[in-house]
């Protein structure tokens, strides 16, 4: 997966700029990642986008039932 560096964010900015990042992720739509000590910490994602993984985690886990 190639993540744009823009869509990088060290937690410490993101503390400072939360507002702003949250409007940024709701007109882009692109998921934010977020950073701690230099590594992957958390992805932040708009709710629709959250939504739609859900879904297809539990159509997963249907579909593991019946096999």
């Amino acid at each position: 997966m190639l993540i744009e560096p823009r869509q990088m964010i060290p937690i410490t900015q993101l503390q400072k700029e939360l507002t702003k990042t949250i409007r940024n992720l709701s007109s882009s739509g692109k998921a934010v990642y977020i950073l701690k000590n230099n590594k992957m910490e958390a992805v932040l994602l708009t709710y629709s986008e959250y939504e739609h993984l859900k879904e297809i985690e539990e159509k997963y886990e249907q579909l593991n039932i019946y096999i």
